[in-house]
């Protein structure tokens, strides 16, 4: 089956040097591998010509951008996209591609093994099954796939056109929908189709990334209203869930000054990660709400 892989990359030098040689050693003497350059500022294209690989530049940023660049030249029966700080397990490609011996099938989300820094909050993490596709998969609207390691059908692509360019978060989730909405294809996961996936999350960052998360979910639901009403959740519920997170945050906060004190004891970091994960899904969702001019909170 001639395959195409698709690896947008912004600034990924170091990361391309380190993968990349996992995904070429599984390729096929007909298979082709695009690395898109979305407008690095690092050697990303000159690492990637040193493998030589295929180099094409998307000028304007972003993932669905860089994607769509890809899916222009790419000649592939499948469509492989995989991030460039993903790194494929050595069975990868293989077991990605198997189940398009089905017929029925039109995309297959691979397995994500996140791994974070070896600390508490990493532990923490690991533990909710962060950005997980299990986590995905068991979407209350439709399962997607996570857009670093999934796999398409040409044939849905052309039908049901690329990635929405539109949402700067989410489109991995939207064009999933769109081929089950669409066509009579299905998704499944290959859950041992897997890649390694390295995070150095920060607090702040986490932070950052839940809130974008939250306003990308914010413009699917305006996407798709009229399909997901039922989602809409009374505002008394919606009072209360916010009133909860200030309450604990206020009584957070007073933990660590009397902590700074001596006045009492550590509190456990599980329950500040667990806040931090939490505001920034209400603040991200709320963002997205005022900024979208969309009820989803």
């Amino acid at each position: 089956m001639f395959t195409s892989v698709i690896i947008p990359a912004l600034n990924e030098a170091e990361n391309l040097a380190r993968n990349l040689p996992a995904v070429i050693a599984q390729l096929g003497p007909s298979d082709e591998l695009i690395v898109v350059d979305n407008g690095s500022n690092d050697d990303t294209a000159a690492v990637a010509k040193e493998f030589g690989v295929r180099v094409v530049h998307e000028p304007v940023r972003g993932r669905s951008q860089a994607r769509n660049r890809g899916i222009q030249i790419a000649t592939g029966e499948v469509l492989v996209f995989l991030d460039a700080d993903c790194r494929p397990s050595s069975n990868w490609l293989g077991d990605l591609l198997a189940p398009f011996r089905n017929p029925s099938i039109g995309c297959v989300g691979g397995g994500i093994r996140l791994h974070y820094a070896a600390n508490e909050l990493g532990d923490y993490l690991c533990s909710k099954g962060h950005l997980s596709q299990e986590v995905n998969f068991s979407h209350g609207f439709l399962p997607y796939a996570g857009s670093g390691n999934v796999a398409f059908r040409r044939n849905v692509i052309k039908r049901i056109g690329g990635f929405d360019e539109t949402l700067y978060a989410g489109h991995d989730a939207d064009i999933c929908w769109r081929m089950q909405m669409h066509t009579p294809y299905t998704i499944v996961l290959a859950a041992e189709a897997a890649v390694d996936h390295f995070q150095r999350l920060t607090l702040r960052a986490l932070l950052r990334q839940k809130r974008r998360h939250a306003y990308g979910a914010v413009l699917l639901y305006k996407k798709y209203k009229n399909l997901r009403k039922s989602e809409c959740r009374p505002l008394k519920k919606i009072y209360w869930e916010y009133r909860s997170i200030l309450r604990r945050g206020t009584k957070f906060l007073a933990h660590k000054v009397g902590l700074r004190l001596g006045l009492c004891s550590e509190l456990s970091q599980e329950q500040g990660y667990q806040l931090l994960l939490e505001i920034g899904e209400k603040i991200g969702r709320l963002e997205g709400s005022i900024g979208e001019r969309v009820w989803f909170l």
